[in-house]
């Protein structure tokens, strides 16, 4: 019986002992990742599932499995899942854990980024517009109702998700990151109650995901934009985005996270960059040098993006500081990444970004799986949109909910649970307005009307152009029907705090007009679908919806071509393809994915707000095409993953995380030399002569030398500025820094210029923040403040 019992004893003990050697672990330890006890680096790429089709999931992991990776990163949108409040969805294309049990299939950690704010040039910021049906509030800290409904959401909704997908629970899921690039928007250090934001998030997630996850922090690799976003101490780990220095953010992450827990890690290696409509497509470099270094160091890296993917329907963001302030990103988000929109290799200069990163993963990770053929495409040839109705006829079919009448002033459409899409607002000129032409006004549009008087199209206003006003013909009586398109709400900085939608107040002529009607049209694929479309005759203008058919013997991969047609929104058999903006570009054709068509007859239908095509054809062609012609200069885009080099321009780009390591300077009192802090031998120097004046500038980067008269300057008051701004004045002519001919775009050069009398103006200003190691101009930028001196190697 002794025997026995020991026996059972042991059996137990050894039992315990397996299983505890078998339980998954990835922890921090020594400065190093550990995977089951082993020190491992993280290679991983970002994918955003909510940016592809549910169908494709498992190719474009494949692809980046193949490309060297061992995880992927990926955004979890808090408006994606939880569009009506109360009612999360974790089904369908928005099945989270399906999408994590994938990645894990074949053979790919996960960082998630949980949010609940994301950025991505997503809507909103992945936040959900009904956070705002009563008005404005403070978001992202620890203010009502904010704070709760945040946490309602992590707490109960998307963390319970998560938590099964742990790798610690035989899952995926390595690291969770709270809030993003929170050094961006809040400050911890001066603010308790953006502390307590971080520190309550911090709180939740344990509570739901335990102890053993790596909870972590992204902010810009350096220590001012730390500061500001993340906690100190080992309550969670805190690593740097862009890391154009890498010691840089070696050395900020030191400072933040305790010691032996600071494994560097760049949550954010640019690959590429985000478009604009109206700008010139993305074309950067693969960032391959710069990963290579990073891998180097014995770090870990995110590639932004691995896969960049598609802004669906109304899903895209914009940048901006409000009002007219405000670029709307494109339907595209291939971002010029690796692995391209329609899951082709991505290039620039003719080299092939994927196989330039994946000779760099496969040198630290071995060889990769071979990678999977393209899926298979088609040009589909022409489609004709043989019906038509206008937008005003089809309001039965269009308006899910009835019209609010008698409505004082046109309410934000938040207000009125109409988040996304179209809105109509309806009102009649009252008498006492003289009959004639007048000016119709918008203050605080947000974003772009359609003006209807009298059922007839008239002309649009756009808050990007400054709401110009539009020139009508009216009478006591007359009907005027406006229709309000949101365009995306700002995802990124303090431009988000007051993004409601709405037409703002309304003048005819000088007088407020009052007595509104309202009508959400959220232009659901289902009602677009019941539209009363009849034969199109003869030529028309304003909004107006098309449908098309075209019959498919093999569903393959295919782009919609626009040609001809102005503005608006695509969808087919019931998928919302998104926007397009053919006077705009840069990106002309939309990508239509294979498994969204059928064999036999597809349907498309098309919302023009403008002009359709003479012939309302469209094209179904086999290739992308989103870059615009080349346009004529000076606007210069920069290259976020280059590193300073000599002789690279210096040019004015709008403060960003992102760019931290071409934005930041250190100025030396004594000998008026201003130094890159990411490369401390590299200087500002002005070009003698400056022949270049008009395309680089006339201020670039140079070997540090304290001899040189053209890096010295003095900073002294500029007694002109209103507020405490300086001249930066060249030692040897006692001529000041300038923003060349009050240039305001992004990448507008440098040069210099007397700052004596009239010509001390606001493009002379400057301040210069110590902490941050920001030159700010106190003139504005093409986004309004600030607007910073920064390398800038064009794209």
């Amino acid at each position: 019986a002794h025997m026995a019992a020991m026996k059972f004893v042991f059996s137990t003990v050894l039992c315990a002992v397996s299983a505890l050697a078998a339980t998954p672990s990835f922890i921090i330890q020594n400065d190093e990742f550990v995977r089951d006890g082993a020190p491992t680096a993280i290679r991983a790429g970002c994918i955003h599932y909510s940016r592809v089709p549910v169908e494709y999931w498992g190719d474009r992991l494949e692809r980046l499995r193949a490309m060297g990776l061992n995880a992927v990163q990926t955004y979890v949108p808090w408006n994606w899942h939880v569009g009506t409040r109360g009612q999360p969805n974790f089904s369908g294309d928005r099945d989270l854990a399906a999408f994590l049990a994938l990645a894990q299939q074949h053979g790919m950690l996960v960082v998630l980024r949980a949010g609940p704010y994301m950025c991505g040039e997503w809507e909103f910021g992945g936040l959900p517009a009904w956070i705002y049906e009563n008005g404005s509030i403070p978001i992202r800290t620890d203010a009502e109702p904010y704070m709760s409904l945040a946490n309602e959401y992590w707490e109960d909704q998307l963390l319970p998700v998560i938590q099964p997908m742990l790798y610690s629970n035989g899952g995926p899921v390595v690291m969770v990151q709270v809030e993003n690039e929170y050094g961006s928007y809040g400050n911890v250090d001066q603010n308790p109650a953006d502390k307590s934001y971080i520190e309550k998030l911090i709180a939740t997630a344990r509570g739901v995901l335990g102890k053993d996850i790596i909870l972590f922090t992204t902010d810009g690799g350096s220590i001012g934009y730390m500061t500001r976003g993340t906690l100190k101490g080992g309550d969670i780990y805190s690593v740097g985005d862009g890391c154009g220095s890498p010691q840089a953010c070696i050395d900020a992450q030191k400072a933040f996270n305790a010691p032996g827990m600071s494994p560097f890690m760049c949550s954010e290696c640019y690959t590429g960059w985000l478009t604009h409509w109206g700008e010139g497509g993305a074309n950067t470099s693969s960032s391959a040098s710069h990963v290579d270094s990073i891998l180097g160091l014995n770090g870990s890296i995110s590639l932004y993006m691995g896969h960049g993917g598609t802004n669906w329907g109304f899903w895209s963001g914009a940048n901006g500081g409000g009002g007219s302030s405000f670029q709307p990103h494109e339907t595209s988000y291939d971002y010029d990444s690796p692995v391209s929109e329609g899951g082709e290799h991505g290039f620039h200069a003719n080299v092939d970004k994927y196989i330039a990163l994946q000779t760099v993963m496969t040198k630290y990770g071995g060889a990769a799986p071979a990678e999977p053929p393209l899926p298979p495409r088609t040009a589909f040839g022409n489609v004709t949109l043989s019906q038509r109705v206008p937008v005003l006829s089809a309001l039965r079919a269009l308006a899910p909910t009835p019209a609010l009448h008698g409505l004082e002033s046109p309410p934000a459409t938040e207000s009125v649970d109409c988040m996304y899409g179209f809105a109509l607002y309806t009102t009649t000129v009252p008498a006492g307005i003289a009959a004639g032409s007048a000016a119709l006004a918008f203050k605080q549009l947000k974003d772009r009307v359609q003006v209807i008087v009298d059922g007839a199209y008239v002309g649009s206003s756009y808050r990007v152009e400054n709401s110009p006003p539009v020139t009508v013909n009216t009478h006591s009586g007359s009907t005027l029907q406006l229709l309000l398109e949101n365009m995306g709400r700002i995802n990124y900085g303090h431009g988000m705090d007051q993004e409601t939608k709405g037409l703002g107040n309304v003048t005819l002529g000088g007088t407020t007009l009052s007595g509104w009607s309202f009508q959400c049209l959220p232009f659901e694929p289902e009602h677009v679908a019941a539209a009363p479309f009849a034969a199109a005759t003869g030529q028309t203008t304003g909004p107006t919806l098309y449908r098309g058919t075209f019959t498919v013997d093999t569903p393959a991969d295919t782009f919609l071509l626009m040609d001809g047609w102005t503005k608006g929104v695509a969808w087919i058999n019931g998928f919302a393809l998104g926007r397009y903006w053919q006077t705009k570009g840069p990106q002309l054709t939309l990508y239509l994915p294979g498994p969204k068509l059928v064999a036999g007859t597809n349907t498309l239908y098309i919302l023009e707000l403008e002009n359709s095509s003479s012939n309302s054809v469209t094209q179904l062609v086999e290739q992308p095409m989103l870059q615009a012609p080349p346009g004529p200069p000076p606007s210069a885009k920069c290259d976020p993953g280059a590193v300073g080099t000599e002789g690279a321009a210096v040019r004015m780009v709008t403060e960003t995380a992102k760019f931290a390591h071409q934005q930041q300077w250190v100025y030396a009192n004594a000998t008026g030399l201003i130094s890159l802090e990411a490369v401390p031998t590299l200087c500002m120097s002005v070009v003698t002569g400056c022949p270049n004046r008009e395309s680089t500038g006339c201020v670039v980067l140079a070997k540090c030398d304290s001899t040189s008269k053209q890096q010295q300057f003095d900073f002294k008051p500029a007694s002109a500025s209103p507020g405490h701004a300086n001249h930066l004045i060249l030692r040897s002519t006692g001529d000041c820094l300038e923003i060349d001919s009050h240039d305001s775009y992004e990448g507008s050069p440098l040069g210099t210029w007397s700052c004596v009398g009239a010509f001390d103006q606001a493009n002379e200003w400057w301040v210069y923040d110590a902490v941050m190691g920001h030159l700010s101009s106190v003139q504005a930028g093409a986004v309004p403040g600030p607007f910073v001196a920064s390398v800038c190697t064009a794209k």
